[in-house]
């Protein structure tokens, strides 16, 4: 997630504030950051989820043995095979 280089940047701006004693504007900064990003995260598999969940229960129940799709024996799928993705 982070490289060599995002590492010596935070040092480098946590140095920099801390010798103009801002070092609680560096944490706030980051603790804000961490906050977003994890919001976003939460958010994002909050819609996510259900949608997949969604999208799994309609392919289920889809019939396509009048389609080329036939050849493919989507009939014959049980859930149980889907838990490699879920």
């Amino acid at each position: 997630m982070y490289s060599d280089r995002n590492i010596s940047d935070w040092i480098v701006e946590y140095l920099w504030l801390n010798s103009l004693e801002y070092e609680q504007v560096f944490w706030t900064i980051k603790k804000t950051q961490f906050l977003l990003m994890g919001l976003s995260f939460v958010l994002g598999m909050a819609y996510l989820i259900p949608n997949a969940a969604m999208l799994a229960n309609r392919l289920m129940k889809l019939n396509v043995s009048k389609s080329p799709l036939a050849r493919l024996n989507l009939d014959k799928l049980t859930p149980k095979s889907f838990k490699c993705f879920f």
